[in-house]
């Protein structure tokens, strides 16, 4: 025997209102247009590495101090760790922390003697070459960077 509802149930739906009907529907479009527009976006930003040969690199700020414990460094023994003392001496009076020795030569001073002293710390600390006119350089740099 099937029940047959009466005449006032009829009035009752079990679908939803239309306006919430409505209000999903836009909730899931636009979601649905963020998912679309993120991905099409990560795609774009890896995808063009191939053709300028970039790759991208997302960085994020850090701390001086974090940068410290990270840094690298060497040991340097002898006439390599004089010179090694002078430049940084030479380039925390420029004030040009991460400057290399020619870019210290050419930042502040134009003076053909610190020039000499980048040409020097390069073959001395660098390539392992001997200069007899190492020590001449160093007391004429000190003076300069003393002078200052």
């Amino acid at each position: 025997m099937y029940l047959i509802p009466s005449e006032s149930n009829y009035n009752v739906s079990v679908y939803q209102k239309p306006l919430e009907n409505t209000i999903i529907y836009v909730v899931l479009y636009v979601l649905l247009i963020i998912i679309v527009g993120s991905l099409i976006y990560i795609l774009f930003l890896y995808s063009r590495h191939r053709y300028t040969g970039y790759v991208p690199v997302i960085s994020m700020y850090r701390r001086t101090e974090e940068l410290d414990v990270l840094a690298i460094t060497y040991s340097y023994k002898g006439i390599a760790k004089i010179l090694r003392e002078l430049f940084i001496k030479v380039r925390n009076k420029i004030g040009c922390r991460y400057c290399t020795p020619r870019e210290t030569a050419l930042k502040k001073f134009s003076e053909p003697l610190l020039q000499l002293f980048a040409q020097i710390y390069e073959e001395v600390v660098y390539g392992s070459k001997h200069r007899e006119d190492v020590y001449k350089v160093i007391g004429k740099v000190k003076n300069i960077v003393e002078k200052e």
